[in-house]
């Protein structure tokens, strides 16, 4: 086991970071933040940006009483060696925390980088060892503390459900677009264009190759995944309308929002498949967010998100947005204040397949 854990390291190179993060008050204050993550995804609500921060705070306490009591034992209680062998797990579920809390604590900000959900699962042991360690280690406040352990455990079961399923939910929307242009047999490049900043978000371009395989291995409604063919323009009549006319044409978000919003509304010939927009937008503007409302069998769903970063700044760009029949409009959203103007939109229609 050693030796492959050394293997690991083979060719290791320590990154090299701009500012990289030092020891000190904020990384043993993002810390206190990693170790209330051992009670679930719903510390995430519990108000962490305090100092120190309570829960987090707790937890260090708990686990520095366990391993007080841990270290006694395997000095001279009945069975040291498995007290031995808790208080070495216990202090490498804290060694992985404080890592953590290094890495995530970069430029060496107050608040640090954020306490990502992974690390619920990197210290869902925690608590159970530390249950676990009281049951070993007994004495006169050990029923008591597990008593506490194990009615803290329930009131935080409620709230890590609801936090879970809102998780779910969030993940649940993009995979249900997916699985609705699957079953309306929009091709792999169709997904790939419109889908990248879900299916791979690192990847400067869309991976047609994953979509492939896996309707190759038949995986779920992956198996509808239609096959290329001929992509033809169809005429649209559209009209826009933004918060403030330009002059000179195009669309000003109004400085005093902070954001703006450019309606478009446009009837097709036909059914489409999706738009080509052909715009110029001003370079020291914001990128653009493109949301489509699109009816389905089960009623019409909120505004959905075509592209992250849609519409970049320059002029005579174009783009496409894939929104699917029934597609009546679209929701242009800026960041910032910018200056649109739309040259130019053009349905796109996949020929029928076979």
């Amino acid at each position: 086991m050693l030796a492959l854990a050394g293997l690991a390291f083979v060719g290791y190179a320590v990154p090299r970071h701009a500012d990289p993060p030092s020891l000190g008050l904020h990384t043993l204050e993002h810390l206190l933040r990693m170790l209330a993550t051992a009670w679930g995804g719903a510390a995430e609500r519990v108000r962490q940006d305090g100092w120190p921060a309570a829960l987090g705070l707790a937890t260090a306490a708990l686990v520095a009483v366990t391993a007080g009591a841990l270290a006694r034992a395997a000095r001279r209680g009945p069975a040291p060696a498995a007290s031995l062998g808790l208080l070495a797990l216990l202090a490498g579920l804290v060694a992985a925390a404080a890592a953590g809390a290094y890495g995530r604590a970069f430029a060496n900000q107050p608040g640090g980088g954020p306490v990502m959900r992974s690390f619920v699962t990197l210290l869902s042991p925690l608590l159970p060892l530390v249950y676990l360690a009281w049951l070993r280690v007994g004495g006169r406040v050990a029923a008591r503390l597990r008593g506490v352990l194990f009615l803290g455990a329930v009131a935080a079961a409620w709230p890590n459900f609801t936090h879970g399923e809102e998780q779910a939910r969030g993940w649940f929307g993009p995979q249900g677009m997916i699985r609705y242009d699957l079953y309306a047999r929009l091709p792999a490049t169709a997904l790939a264009e419109k889908y990248a900043w879900y299916i791979s978000p690192l990847s400067p371009a869309p991976d047609l190759g994953e979509l492939r395989r896996l309707q190759a291995a038949n995986i779920g409604p992956f198996r509808y995944l239609a096959p290329e063919r001929p992509l033809r323009e169809t005429a649209l009549t559209w009209s826009a309308s933004g918060a403030v006319a330009h002059p000179a044409g195009g669309f000003t978000p109004d400085e005093r929002l902070g954001s703006g919003l450019v309606r478009v509304a446009f009837t097709p010939a036909g059914p489409i498949d999706g738009v080509l927009l052909r715009y110029t937008l001003s370079p020291g503007g914001t990128d653009g967010h493109a949301r489509y409302d699109r009816p389905t069998p089960e009623g019409r769903p909120p505004d959905r998100l075509i592209h992250l970063n849609a519409l970049a700044p320059g002029e005579g760009r174009a783009v496409r947005l894939w929104v699917g029949p029934g597609c009546e409009g679209l929701t242009l959203t800026f960041a910032g204040p910018t200056r649109l103007q739309l040259l130019e939109l053009t349905g796109l229609t996949y020929d029928p397949l076979p």
